[in-house]
């Protein structure tokens, strides 16, 4: 079964490279193993919304840490992922370096791995306010994280379920952080004047 399941998610990247993907790697790449650069993909797929650490990811899949970041390279490029990077405004405890991953398209993440409900809506908002500019995340080690902060000014927390608690963690973090503006969205709307509905963005 597990096995009949991995096959299942194997033949759906590749159907992708077949009719898309594969056409811009012969166009703009010169990779050697597309199996190595398909595992890629499933392996940063199982890693939506979390911190990507180059050197485990090379020793998963048995390349080397610069094959790694040329993957990573040519995937941003072609616009299939996408990597936020940390929000630092110089406060010590905040986490460095490390680069959170996102898909160009919930629909596909979701076929290609049966996420949790939040974490294909963490990736559907994303997707949505990348539009409006740049975005960062913020966490501090073994400290609250705020999800997306955009163009450097608004904080934005993302919970299926929003509660008053969040909005006024959140806008202790914004405060502390000397952000413009904050705001909870959640996917099951409550009244408050922080809180949007996801059917808002």
């Amino acid at each position: 079964m597990v096995e009949q399941e991995a096959d299942r998610k194997k033949q759906i990247l590749q159907d992708i490279f077949t009719s898309y993907f594969e056409k811009d790697v012969k166009k703009l790449a010169d990779f050697k193993d597309m199996r190595k650069l398909r595992d890629t993909i499933l392996l940063l797929a199982n890693r939506v919304g979390s911190k990507i650490e180059i050197t485990k990811i090379a020793s998963e899949i048995s390349i080397s840490r610069d094959t790694v970041y040329s993957y990573l390279g040519f995937l941003e490029k072609t616009y299939f992922i996408f990597l936020v990077k940390p929000f630092s405004r110089n406060i010590d405890g905040e986490v460095k370096g490390a680069n959170k991953v996102y898909f160009c398209d919930s629909g596909l993440l979701n076929q290609l791995i049966k996420f949790p409900e939040g974490v294909i809506f963490e990736n559907a908002v994303f997707t949505n306010l990348k539009k409006y500019g740049s975005l960062n995340y913020y966490q501090k080690y073994k400290g609250p994280e705020v999800d997306f902060i955009l163009n450097e000014k608004i904080a934005f927390e993302v919970k299926t379920i929003g509660n008053i608690g969040d909005v006024k963690q959140l806008s202790k973090i914004a405060k502390n952080l000397k952000l413009k503006d904050h705001y909870l969205i959640t996917k099951k709307y409550f009244a408050h004047p922080k809180a949007i509905s996801a059917v808002d963005l």
